[in-house]
């Protein structure tokens, strides 16, 4: 016969999961960020507001420290962190992890890592597809031995390479280097929010647990009052039991009439 509007939750999902897409005619993109980070922020927000205090944005910053992605990769450029975390706009640049391993054999770049959101499959046959066309020199070839849950990617050099270059060249003409656009727009009470930052996502979540407590200790609230409504009217009816016994034995409507005596 009800139907919840708003569902209670301990997690933080605006800020932990990433998400990408549109919806209602607009566009968004979020990236994920470190449970344990995002709840130290929520942490201090609260301990300052418990003092009257407002929450540094610079000390806030050095807590999340950036996006965590889910397939890893190195941040190289995070200089609009602030901007995106006080406005929902700007960029991040990714690389893969990488490891350079030589021997007398070869020289092979181990990709372990690669930036959110590219294709391993489409990548390795981008990089395949270059070396056949000589946009990227001095690379012998690539496997891919990468089994579940694990990325590598091996890229065998040629006799003699500089691997720093051929990383470089990596970077600049494959996605083994891409950025991360943050467009933070969310839904907030049903209406859109087109502004929404990182910072207007904590403080959102934390309101949203005030007013879960609230709405749960005004529901316990309503039982409470009901229980104390009947247990007056037991108290009332065994104040005068032999009356109330007469009542509902000789009146049409006892019910009513003991209702409009007691009230």
């Amino acid at each position: 016969t009800t139907e919840p509007v708003v569902a209670s939750g301990l997690i933080a999902n605006a800020l932990i999961n990433a998400t990408s897409g549109i919806a209602c005619g607009f566009s968004t993109t979020m990236a994920s960020h470190n449970l344990t980070e995002v709840y130290n922020a929520l942490d201090y927000i609260l301990a300052q507001a418990l003092e009257d205090k407002e929450a540094d944005v610079s000390h806030l910053t050095k807590i999340i420290k950036g996006p965590d992605f889910p397939t890893g990769g190195v941040i190289v450029d995070n200089s609009e962190w602030n901007k995106i975390f006080t406005e929902g706009k700007g960029k991040v640049v990714l690389r893969a992890k990488h490891e350079i391993i030589s021997n007398k054999k070869q020289t092979v770049i181990q990709i372990s890592e690669i930036p959110f959101g590219i294709n391993k499959l489409k990548l390795v046959n981008s990089i395949e597809a270059k070396i056949e066309s000589d946009q990227l020199t001095d690379i012998k070839e690539v496997i891919d031995a990468s089994s579940e849950g694990r990325i590598n990617i091996q890229i065998i050099l040629k006799k003699g390479a500089n691997p720093d270059l051929v990383l470089n060249n990596l970077f600049a003409k494959t996605d083994l280097q891409s950025n991360f656009n943050y467009n933070m727009v969310t839904l907030l009470d049903k209406k859109l929010n087109q502004s929404s930052s990182i910072m207007d996502c904590l403080y959102d979540f934390i309101n949203h647990g005030l007013d879960i407590v609230k709405k749960r200790a005004e529901y316990d609230l309503a039982k409470l009052n009901k229980r104390v409504l009947i247990l007056e009217g037991i108290i009332k009816v065994l104040e005068d039991l032999d009356r109330t016994i007469e009542k509902i034995r000789f009146e049409e409507d006892p019910l009513t009439v003991l209702q409009d005596e007691y009230e």
